[in-house]
């Protein structure tokens, strides 16, 4: 390209994250900007990866691959401190501070897949891994360099990795529809799992955390999973989809959603109506809330009375389709029964009673 992928100047707190950056003069140039977050890039084949210049400094740089570049990372000497770990470093030059200090690692972890932990892989590295530990002075390898990998007399990585987590970066995205829900409607959280590249991860098990779809979900062939419930609490609700399997440092998705009671009308009838014994009918019908607004995958509860009102059966549940619109189809029984009462409720409606609508069916 022969250019600069990001470029910064007097920019802050700022995320640069999931970017491919080829073939430029710079993949990420920063000049007098502060707070960034540097995360899960790939930058390959620039002249340098990263450049921070003047001033810039405060950067959280991790995660990201920096590979075939001439210079991976590079500082000049009024760059401020910044915190660079757990990145792919393998360049020709893989980092040059220039007179600037920096923070090459966080705390040690023998779990070398917590990208929030440890430091870097350094191609050019050439120490073993003979022990293990924050010291790493406990017989027994972890992973973690046993000596530090020197970048100049100033910059150290004390806890370079041996290997690099190989996994693959992913983006876990999702929605809830509605995203306003009734109480006691029934939500669907649809999502998908892909690749930075936007490839589908199929066949793989995500996990939904808080509210009422807690459970583990399993990618379909192009990568969507989906769940659906119904609400039962009213109320601003946090869910988490999380992918174990993610190279991301973040590898989840949050999404809120609403859950709220509102003024509801049902209308209804039969048809036909009368109708003769052994024949069918249909009730047919349809829910809206207080600006006629239809309201989708709600459930509504159903009642019949025999003698006037005085007692109530239940007769099952509706759940309106995406128009609002429900139906149920009944076959008529022989006398002597002649009038019948159904009663339609929905529990989510903001009356202190449940929103209902009684309605006859005359029997010849």
């Amino acid at each position: 390209m022969g250019s600069v992928g990001v470029y910064s100047w007097q920019s802050h707190g700022n995320w640069i994250d999931q970017n491919r950056i080829n073939g430029g003069i710079s993949g990420i140039y920063a000049q007098e900007s502060l707070n960034f977050n540097v995360i899960g890039n790939t930058l390959v084949n620039n002249s340098r990866g990263i450049s921070l210049l003047t001033w810039s400094g405060n950067f959280s740089i991790f995660d990201n691959i920096l590979m075939n570049n001439s210079e991976g990372l590079h500082m000049d000497s009024y760059t401020r401190k910044s915190t660079i770990f757990h990145n792919y470093l393998g360049n020709t030059e893989n980092a040059i501070p220039s007179g600037s200090v920096h923070n090459w690692n966080l705390t040690y972890s023998p779990n070398l897949t917590d990208c929030s932990k440890n430091g870097n892989y350094w191609s050019d590295y050439t120490g073993h891994d003979m022990y293990k530990g924050p010291n790493q002075d406990q017989p027994g390898s972890d992973g973690i360099g046993d000596t530090p990998y020197k970048i100049d007399s100033q910059n150290w990585d004390y806890l370079p990795l041996m290997q690099w987590d190989n996994r693959t970066a992913t983006k876990t995205d999702f929605y809830f529809d509605p995203e306003i829900a009734h109480w006691g409607q029934i939500v669907e959280l649809l999502g998908n799992l892909t690749t930075v590249d936007n490839e589908p991860i199929q066949n793989a098990v995500v996990t939904v955390k808080a509210f009422g779809f807690a459970a583990d979900l399993t990618t379909n062939s192009t990568g969507w999973f989906n769940a659906s419930s119904p609400v039962w609490t009213v109320g601003k609700f946090k869910v988490t989809v999380e992918y174990a399997g993610s190279g991301q440092y973040f590898p989840s998705s949050d999404w809120e959603i609403l859950v709220v009671k509102a003024g509801t009308s049902i209308y209804a009838k039969f048809n036909p109506n009368p109708v003769y014994p052994g024949n069918t009918c249909e009730l047919r019908g349809i829910l809206v809330d207080q600006f006629s607004k239809p309201i989708k995958s709600a459930i509504l509860s159903l009642e019949y009375s025999t003698d006037y009102g005085s007692n109530w059966q239940p007769g099952g549940t509706l759940v309106t389709d995406p128009y609002g619109i429900f139906s149920k189809t009944f076959t008529v029984p022989p006398p002597p029964q002649r009038t019948y009462l159904v009663r339609i409720s929905y529990a989510g409606s903001l009356d202190h009673e449940p929103s209902a609508t009684v309605i006859a069916l005359i029997v010849r």
